[in-house]
């Protein structure tokens, strides 16, 4: 026990020492103005009406009051100066989750491909995995943090579907350095115990046999499964044909699943092949249950404090009765009732969710109008907008945004409105805080193709009316001059008959101009307008461009030296 430790736990309930001053000043004049009965009354009849000693206030109930409040405040504010020791518990389940994301995952042994069928799994673990924290890693040459170790499962399933192989910087299959970031991840969160789920086709080297025998030492557990099957597959390319390696043989991948068995038991992990059915994820599910990752931390100590306002509260006690047998306690309370506040009606799921996060919600269920309306958070709130074909409200969103990822939402918003010069303008202003930023150099060469484009067919559509001019103007001097000629070989009955054909005839001849050039200018409208709209389709809209750039910037970044095996 230490004096010099004295504080309070509740310091913010000595503010009530302002009402109660005011409660004690208005006890005080309440006695002041009970008036001096002597001046008023007749000294015979002061016997029979005052009490006690002619002229004396009692003073009693206000020092009561006063000690009584005080005390009571004080004990709220809760004075203390000595420690309870008391040891903490801390929830220590954590998995982490590491994805192979090299080419091999892409073959199609199972369907519609190795790498998709591992996504859902991952989503199923997600959806199913009660209580504790999550991490995600992928990787090939080198590995990359997805997210750290969170109780938000929502976001790492909202990112599942991005995750492909075009996606890495670098191809290759090292699995030893994502393992020792997955061991990294835990030992930073204080960790002395967790999982690790490698999800993969296969590794080789001794390299990752080290690191998983560095895991194990350190007590993590590592688990496996194996996706794919003992016979394989070629790995399609995106262009059409097959991977093949340096002697021109196509690739074909295999499920090593005994080299993967024996790993895992080695470290008292399980292995699991990936499978039609949920029975691999309740196995995995089981074993991380099954292994104690909830431990008493004996060096994590919680500041408890032994609470000693209660003790004074034994002190108001008896001026507590004193204050019932005249009714005092009707005054404090007329103090203490709340003042009325007005009604107001709330929507049920505010109470519960913040506006961002029902907006999530609707974001994700595709009602991307709702999600629009509600999201506060500008970025979401434009990206909600753009889906929705709000462009207009994607610009005033984005309005006061920075950033080159802003400044390419801005661009494709212009885009979308045939704002092409300022598109352009925004997309050089993204490339300018990253010239790195590959969608926006696309989609601003694709804009200016546009511009281009449009340029070279209203030079050609003004270099042709031009030509039609000319031609019009050289037939009406030579008509102009056959009907110079015929009016000297005719008489004036002739020429004004013939001069009536000829103007009926060049009425004729200019409606079926005009019916011509309406058809003519019809038909390319229609062209136009369809080119318009397939070229809208190529702007690139790619949510998993930025994470593209981040893994490329971060592998630039480390030291990637590490020996090639296969680049697959």
């Amino acid at each position: 026990m230490s004096f010099e430790e004295f504080h309070l736990i509740r310091p913010y309930w000595l503010l009530a020492i302002v009402p109660l001053l005011v409660m004690l000043w208005l006890l005080l004049r309440r006695q002041l103005n009970s008036g001096n009965w002597e001046k008023v009354c007749d000294p015979q009849l002061l016997p029979h009406i005052l009490l006690g000693k002619e002229g004396k206030r009692r003073t009693w109930p206000f020092y009561t009051m006063g000690i009584a409040g005080l005390l009571s405040i004080l004990a709220l504010a809760g004075p203390t100066w000595e420690r309870l020791p008391q040891p903490a518990f801390r929830d220590q389940s954590a998995l982490v989750i590491v994805l192979d994301l090299s080419r091999s995952m892409d073959a199609t042994d199972i369907k519609p491909s190795r790498l998709i069928r591992a996504r859902f799994k991952v989503a199923d673990i997600l959806k199913q995995r009660e209580e504790g924290q999550t991490a995600l890693i992928v990787y090939a040459r080198d590995a990359f943090v997805v997210t750290p170790l969170t109780d938000d499962v929502d976001t790492i399933t909202s990112l599942l579907s991005i995750l492909n192989t075009a996606l890495m910087p670098s191809q290759g299959s090292h699995a030893e350095i994502a393992l020792e970031r997955a061991m990294d991840l835990l030992k930073q969160a204080g960790l002395k115990t967790g999982g690790v789920l490698l999800i993969t086709d296969g590794f080789q080297g001794k390299k990752v046999q080290r690191a998983i025998d560095k895991l194990n030492r350190q007590g993590y557990k590592l688990s496996i499964l194996g996706v794919g099957t003992e016979e394989g597959a070629p790995i399609p390319l995106a262009k059409g044909g097959f991977l093949k390696d340096a002697k021109g043989a196509i690739v074909i991948p295999k499920l090593d699943e005994f080299h993967l068995r024996e790993v895992v038991q080695k470290g008292d992990g399980i292995y699991q092949r990936i499978r039609t059915n949920e029975s691999d994820v309740l196995a995995l599910l089981a074993a991380f249950d099954s292994q104690s990752f909830q431990n008493k931390d004996e060096n994590l100590q919680i500041d408890t404090w032994r609470e000693l306002g209660p003790w004074l509260l034994l002190l108001v006690l008896p001026l507590a009765a004193l204050a019932f047998r005249r009714g005092y306690w009707v005054i404090i309370l007329l103090f203490f009732v709340p003042i009325p506040t007005p009604v107001q009606a709330y929507d049920f799921q505010s109470l519960w969710l913040t506006a961002d996060q029902q907006a999530k919600e609707a974001f994700e269920k595709e009602e991307m109008q709702q999600a629009a309306e509600l999201f506060e958070h500008p970025e979401w709130k434009a990206a909600a907008q753009y889906k929705s074909n709000q462009y207009e409200e994607v610009l005033k969103s984005l309005d006061e945004l920075e950033g080159a990822e802003n400044w390419y939402n801005k661009g494709n918003a212009l885009a979308r409105l045939a704002r092409y010069p300022e598109a352009i303008e925004a997309y050089k202003k993204a490339l300018e805080l990253e010239p790195e930023h590959e969608d926006a150099k696309y989609n601003k060469e694709l804009v200016e193709k546009q511009v281009q484009d449009s340029q070279d067919s209203q030079d050609s559509q003004d270099t042709q009316d031009s030509q039609n001019q000319d031609q019009q103007e050289k037939k009406s001097e030579q008509d102009s001059q056959d009907s110079q000629d015929s009016q000297d070989a005719k008489n004036q009955e002739a020429q004004e008959q013939e001069a009536a054909q000829k103007e009926k005839k060049s009425e004729q001849d200019e409606q079926d101009a005009k019916e011509a050039q309406v058809a003519s200018d019809y038909e390319p409208l229609d062209e136009k307008q369809q080119a318009h709209e397939q070229w809208l389709r190529k702007i690139h809209d790619d949510p998993g461009g930025l994470w593209r750039r981040k893994f490329k910037y971060q592998y630039q970044q480390g030291n990637n030296q590490s020996e090639g095996e296969q680049p697959w």
